[in-house]
């Protein structure tokens, strides 16, 4: 059997070494450890999955990436690069992968949306996650999901009650920063809007060129009848 990838080796190592938000949950330990094990077995998706038939992971494969950045929370952010032209409205903000209160702006959240990090929400409320967090590996999953759910540390628990319409785009800024090592930031998010809800997100990927992060977005996304949810991507990293 040849080894592994050096990709693969370092996402299993960290599996093992890393503590998550809502570890000792016996049913997400449970969880993580079997997307683990899957991940490991199948690996990246190559040429031969015809979502990634024009795309070679192959450098990839050869990178051995840090698991995440524990310098996250304390890390230095130019505020310049939280702005966007005409984006006025509430605004989080992840730093590495990992949600900055200090830098969110959400006095301008309406009555009937919450939001909160996925870290929080594992600490302190974790049993209403648990339909969306307590799956089993299927065939239809990817490396990338696998690991995901695996090893996200950190993502957004939305929620908009029933008739709520938002008038000004939710920001999501994701701000990669220079940290000791590259690093495979996972990040899990969680939206629902009740019937009739309206919400627009304005996702907004930015950072210094030289950083060479991995993000590694799964959005889980309900909407009841008649909500609607907009959704526009920035891309100015990576």
């Amino acid at each position: 059997m040849s080894a592994p990838a050096p990709f693969v080796q370092a996402m299993r190592e960290a599996g093992v070494s890393l503590r998550l938000p809502g570890s000792g949950l016996a049913w997400l330990d449970v969880a993580r450890a079997e997307a683990l094990r899957a991940f490991a077995e199948r690996g990246l998706p190559d040429q031969r999955n015809e979502l990634w038939k024009y795309t070679s992971l192959r450098a990839l494969a050869q990178h051995a990436y840090a698991a995440g950045d524990g310098g996250a929370v304390n890390r230095a952010v130019d505020a310049a690069l939280l702005q966007l032209p005409y984006v006025r409205g509430p605004r989080v903000v992840f730093v590495n992968g990992i949600f900055r209160a200090d830098l969110a702006d959400l006095t301008v959240l309406p009555r009937g949306v919450s939001v909160r990090s996925l870290a929080s929400a594992l600490r302190e409320a974790p049993e209403p996650l648990r339909f969306l967090l307590d799956k089993r590996a299927d065939e239809d999953d990817d490396g990338f999901t696998l690991l995901n759910r695996a090893l996200a540390a950190d993502g957004l628990v939305l929620g908009v009650d029933a008739g709520v319409e938002v008038d000004d785009p939710l920001h999501i800024v994701h701000v990669g920063v220079a940290a000791q090592a590259a690093a495979a930031l996972h990040v899990r998010s969680l939206f629902e809007l009740g019937e009739g809800a309206r919400l627009r997100v304005v996702e907004h990927h930015v950072g210094d060129a030289e950083t060479g992060h991995l993000t590694n977005l799964v959005r889980n996304i309900s909407l009841r009848e008649k909500a609607r949810l907009d959704w526009t991507i920035v891309q100015q990293a990576g």
